[in-house]
């Protein structure tokens, strides 16, 4: 689904805001709010889309034989401490790159690296290019097929550059990224 226009200055830039509101269906409960449900495969190139679709396909065989099946990391300035709580609640433990509980993975973690784990938590301030204090949109790290989840600024702004951290991770072996797609300044997001 492609993203429509708007013609709203986002932080002081003259580049067109992107929205999919216009795709929102109203009304889809009760309580006369747009709901909005779209999802993008994305990712740096057509290789890696096939690479992803194939790792999507496969995840669940792909996570039976992992090692990593049951590990999370905690990543970004402050980790993500409450998500990790419900995570370990329910038997996933901290994979081993991250040896201390209290110490998130920080950029330097993340650079020539391999992430073995089935979830990255990341929250830190972020953008399309960077993920703050975790990793950069040319980052060499890479990745077991995992779930990253953001909780920063506008983490997943996609359209944004080419490549943005989400299409790394996507494209390093990563099957979803999860974030905010738009600058929480922004009027569409308001």
């Amino acid at each position: 689904v492609p993203a429509c226009k708007t013609t709203e200055d986002v932080n002081n830039c003259k580049d067109y805001a992107l929205t999919d509101y216009h795709y929102a269906t109203a009304k889809f409960n009760l309580d006369d709010a747009h709901e909005i449900a779209v999802g993008r495969c994305y990712t740096d190139s057509a290789t890696a889309g096939f690479l992803l679709a194939t790792r999507s396909v496969n995840y669940a065989v792909l996570r039976a034989a992992g090692e990593w099946k049951d590990k999370i990391v905690d990543a970004g300035l402050w980790g993500w401490p409450e998500l990790r709580k419900i995570f370990m609640n329910a038997g996933f433990s901290l994979a081993e790159l991250q040896k201390d509980e209290m110490k998130p993975l920080h950029q330097v973690d993340f650079e020539n690296n391999k992430i073995e784990a089935t979830a990255v938590l990341h929250k830190d301030h972020s953008g399309w290019a960077g993920l703050g204090q975790c990793m950069r949109r040319h980052s060499d790290v890479m990745f077991a097929p995992c779930v990253m989840l953001s909780l920063g600024c506008h983490a997943a702004g996609i359209d944004e550059g080419i490549p943005s951290c989400a299409s790394r991770v996507m494209a390093r072996g990563g099957v979803c990224f999860t974030g905010a797609a738009r600058c929480p300044t922004a009027i569409a997001t308001l």
